[in-house]
């Protein structure tokens, strides 16, 4: 696998990690610190579709009253399952698992060969728009890092909003989980160009993001 494959692959595999992975959040009960492991975005997005919008409570997640299918969960969940069957066009044997996390699991594995860059780009980028969309729709709010350096398509640094009536100034780049982007021109990286984003700006490699050897 050459370089560019690898890089795509990298990429393509944070991105269904980030759909289908189960996710670690820290707890805080009085003195005492621990991690809970939660189930992935798309699983919270299945069970979401018959149970209404996310909401917090002190004694975890529950969902807040709709009608007996959530039509924009729903919606969504079908655009992801169809859109996935035409990746993987064979129906695999799921066994406990659904058929759409296994054909993600399966596009994972896959030997993907060079003029295949292209397409792992591309799915890696549908994606992550997902997991954006999973995000909104059920009330998650991924925390946001400003960066304190110029956006290096526009080379802004601040950009001024609105806030309660009041303009506030703010740094452009912004950082988070699910993507960095920039307030002032719009230009956008996914998470898997975060090192090419730090190699642009200076700046050390968000943690979390391994730049292989070459």
């Amino acid at each position: 696998m050459n370089e560019l494959v690898a890089g795509a692959h990298r990429g393509f595999d944070d991105a269904v990690r980030a759909l289908i992975g189960r996710r670690a959040e820290t707890i805080v009960r009085g003195d005492e610190t621990g991690t809970v492991f939660l189930d992935s975005l798309y699983s919270e997005l299945v069970e979401a579709r018959h149970h209404g919008q996310r909401s917090e409570h002190s004694t975890g997640v529950s969902y807040k009253s709709k009608p007996p299918v959530w039509i924009d969960a729903s919606s969504l969940l079908h655009q992801i399952d169809r859109t996935v069957a035409t990746w993987w066009r064979t129906r695999p044997d799921a066994a406990d698992l659904s058929v759409t996390v296994t054909r993600l699991q399966l596009l994972v594995d896959y030997r993907w060969a060079p003029d295949d860059v292209a397409a792992l780009q591309r799915m890696t980028h549908i994606i992550h728009g997902w997991v954006g969309s999973i995000h909104t729709l059920l009330g998650y709010a991924p925390a946001v890092k400003e960066l304190t350096v110029p956006c290096p398509a526009c080379g802004e640094t601040y950009v001024v909003a609105d806030s309660a009536g009041e303009q506030t100034r703010r740094y452009a780049l912004q950082l988070t989980t699910i993507g960095a982007g920039c307030a002032a021109c719009g230009e956008t990286w996914e998470p898997a160009e975060y090192v090419t984003l730090a190699a642009l700006i200076g700046a050390a490699t968000p943690d979390g993001i391994v730049k292989e050897a070459a």
